[in-house]
């Protein structure tokens, strides 16, 4: 069992109950609920003029349930079973705009789904893997705006997904692996928000894959072939797709005496857009593109360790180049309504770097240490009349990264982590107005663990913005500042 309290009405409880009945069944039961009334303050300023605020309409509560089973039929064969469901009520913040954040706009997502899985591994060199799942997924959007009669407008949509899957794999010898797998879903999706009624789309993904490892190459080459059939009750439907996407990588050893691997890759990538991208009102354009992306990294993975104080350290650093044709770009208009454009050609250079360790500084005492830096520079390319050429797309911050450094010791464990990102834009055209500082987050964690005979009970307090700082992640609407959080986890 566990309980979370924290600022803002922030009330979280959950429990997992799980049992073993046989040998070879189990099963587990987890229940939660949400609370939240997120009425936190924040600095509104308006040229020299500043006021503390606080976020209206903001409230949420939701919770999930879930059951899930594994029946082990043999010792190489087993069964797996999950059925879930999720709800969230809650009320959608306004754009601030001046001194006003007024809204009632509300949003009511209903999630349920059931699946099974069966693994077998029990031939020599064939190993079998089978998914089957139903999903079903509703939303319901109420929208008050003068504009409309009666001064409101609600809106529904309603998707469901029957999905099955099923893998072969096949390994001739040690260092080679052969693999088949045939994906296929069903999904509609019911509105009262469109002029186009009831879309349905069937989807066949047909993947073969091989791989060749001898612990100093690893080469892995894949082939995906992607087809869509798309169709309507009444209406226009999104057009049929057919891709086929190749994808390769190779990681290799160089000195049997070091932990470094060298490694390349280039992939496609295809992407059709969703239902909500498509046919959702407001947020929908029939007219949108799938999304096509050649993208060609490479990079190194060094290990070092053990060695005096320090047990391990792990450093990877890849530079990556993307080739998006009819990219998606989602630009938000409230926080449900969103606008969704392609960018005919856009350009993408990056470089993630992370560095993790462990020290060991006494037999009690050691260091976690954990960090990510990613650079990129995402620009559309389409014509250099445009006035977005070469500008940064929308949301996209050329720096962002996070740091970490946990501190276990016999008597609290001290975790302190930094975050945070560069300048943004909320158009791609980069105006001034549009422009969103760039932030850091600092936050510090307090952890203790006790034994309560055969029990144990967790305690952990968090400190989240411990400076206060205001930032927004979307233009108009303010982040929380400084926040606590209590939570209690009690095992048996």
């Amino acid at each position: 069992g566990q309980l979370r309290i924290g600022s803002f009405g922030l009330v979280n409880p959950y429990v997992k109950v799980g049992k073993t009945i046989t040998p070879r069944f189990s099963y587990s039961a987890i229940g939660e609920y949400t609370y939240a009334l997120n009425n936190y303050p924040f600095t509104l300023r308006n040229g020299i003029y500043s006021s503390r605020e606080r976020r209206d309409n903001s409230r949420m509560s939701c919770g999930h349930g879930e059951i899930n089973t594994r029946w082990r039929t043999t010792e190489q064969s087993a069964i797996d079973a999950k059925i879930y469901y999720y709800d969230n009520d809650r009320e959608l913040p306004g754009r601030v705009v001046l001194y006003n954040n007024n809204s009632d706009d509300t949003l009511h997502d209903r999630n349920f789904f059931a699946q099974v899985s069966y693994l077998n591994t029990g031939w020599s060199k064939l190993s079998l893997r089978s998914v089957a799942k139903f999903n079903w997924d509703a939303t319901f959007y109420h929208e008050v705006d003068g504009k409309y009669t009666g001064g409101f407008k609600d809106e529904y949509y309603i998707q469901r997904e029957a999905y099955v899957s099923g893998s072969l794999l096949y390994t001739p010898v040690r260092s080679v692996a052969l693999d088949y797998a045939l994906d296929y879903s069903y999904n509609n999706l019911s509105s009262n928000g469109y002029t186009i009624a009831g879309p349905w789309r069937h989807s066949i993904l047909q993947a073969l894959s091989a791989k060749f490892n001898n612990n100093r190459i690893l080469i892995i080459g894949r082939l995906l072939c992607s087809t869509f059939v798309n169709g309507v009750k009444r209406g226009e439907p999104v057009p049929d797709r057919t891709k086929l996407s190749p994808a390769v990588s190779v990681s290799v050893r160089p000195w049997s005496s070091q932990l470094i691997y060298l490694r390349a890759a280039y992939k496609n990538i295809f992407r059709i857009p969703t239902f909500n991208e498509s046919y959702y009102y407001h947020l929908g354009s029939l007219s949108l593109k799938p999304e096509d992306t050649d993208q060609v990294n490479v990079g190194v993975t060094w290990q070092y360790g053990p060695r005096g104080v320090v047990s391990d350290i792990t450093a990877t650093a890849d530079v990556y180049y993307n080739h998006v044709r009819d990219k998606i770009v989602a630009i938000p208009q409230n926080m449900f309504v969103w606008t969704m454009t392609n960018l005919d050609k856009v350009r993408a250079f990056g470089a993630d770097i992370t560095i993790n360790a462990n020290l060991e500084l006494t037999n009690l005492h050691k260091l976690v240490i954990a960090s990510t830096y990613s650079w990129q520079r995402v620009q559309p390319r389409t014509s250099p009349k445009d006035p977005d050429y070469n500008k940064q797309v929308a949301y996209t911050p050329q720096h962002n990264g996070a740091a970490s450094v946990t501190w276990q010791n016999p008597w609290v464990d001290v975790v302190v982590k930094l975050s945070g990102c560069s300048d943004r834009y909320g158009t791609n055209s980069n105006l001034p107005n549009t422009r969103l500082p760039g932030y850091a987050e600092l936050g510090v964690s307090l952890m203790r663990e006790f034994s309560l005979r055969r029990h144990k009970l967790d305690l952990r307090l968090d400190a989240l913005n411990i400076t206060d700082t205001q930032y927004q992640i979307v233009s108009g609407y303010p982040m929380p500042g400084c926040a606590f959080r209590l939570t209690a986890t009690y095992k048996l």
